[in-house]
C-alpha cells in the first residue's frame, strides 16, 4: 500500500534510503567481527564513508553528526522501528512482507535474514516451521536444558553484632537509629517508585 507523502516526508524518506544503502554497501565492515584485518579504525572509516556518501547525494541531515551518533542513534532508531514493525506483524498474524516500505526492506537486508527469522527453532507449543530442523539425536543421548524463572529475592534479616550487650543504652540507641534510617530509606524508595509510575 503506497501512501502519499508530504514533500518533507519524502525528503526524510529519501535521506533514510540513501543512508541505509550506504550502510548496506559497507555492511561487512561495519558489522563484521574484529580481526587483524578488520579493526575499530576500519569500522570508524566505514561510518565516515556512509556520512560522506549521504553528503555527496545532497543530504545534509547527517552532516553535523559524528560517526558514533550515526551508529548509535540514526542506525539504531531505524533498526528498532523496522524490527518493532516486524514483531508487531508476527503478533497480529500479518504476513512477513505486508506493509514494509523501502526503508524497512533495506533495514531487513542489512540486519540479515538469520537475525530476522531466527534459527528456525520452533517456539514453545508450536510445530517446527517447515521442518527445517531435523532432530537426529535420541532422547537418551541428548541433554535437555531447563531454565528456571527468577525467584523472588527475600530481604535479609538484620543481624546485629552479638558481642554488644542488649542492655547497653548506647547500643540500643544505635540500633533504633539504624532501624529508623532503614525505614526512612524504604519509605523514600516507595515514594520515588510511586511518583515514577504516574
Amino acid at each position: 500500500m503506497n501512501k502519499l507523502l508530504t514533500p518533507k516526508a519524502e525528503e526524510r524518506n529519501r535521506a533514510r534510503i540513501i543512508f541505509l544503502k550506504a550502510i548496506l554497501e559497507r555492511k561487512d565492515v561495519i558489522f563484521g567481527g574484529f580481526s587483524p584485518n578488520l579493526t575499530n579504525k576500519d569500522k570508524e572509516n566505514a561510518w565516515n564513508e556512509v556520512k560522506e556518501e549521504t553528503l555527496s547525494n545532497g543530504i545534509d541531515k547527517y552532516s553535523t553528526k559524528s560517526w558514533t551518533k550515526l551508529r548509535d542513534e540514526c542506525w539504531q532508531d531505524l533498526r528498532k522501528a523496522t524490527l518493532g514493525k516486524r514483531d508487531k506483524k508476527r503478533l497480529t498474524g500479518g504476513e512477513a512482507g505486508d506493509d514494509y516500505n523501502e526503508v524497512d526492506n533495506l533495514v531487513l537486508a542489512i540486519v540479515g535474514q538469520a537475525s530476522v527469522e531466527g534459527l528456525g527453532v520452533a517456539e514453545s507449543g508450536e510445530e517446527e516451521k517447515n521442518n527445517k530442523i531435523k532432530n537426529n539425536s535420541s532422547p537418551s543421548t541428548s541433554k535437555i536444558l531447563h531454565f528456571s524463572s527468577p525467584k523472588r529475592v527475600r530481604p535479609l534479616k538484620r543481624n546485629f553484632p552479638k558481642q554488644a550487650s542488649p542492655n547497653d543504652e548506647l547500643t540500643v540507641l544505635k540500633r533504633k537509629l539504624l532501624e529508623k534510617q532503614v525505614e526512612n530509606e524504604e519509605l523514600r524508595g516507595r515514594e520515588i517508585s510511586a511518583n515514577f509510575d504516574c
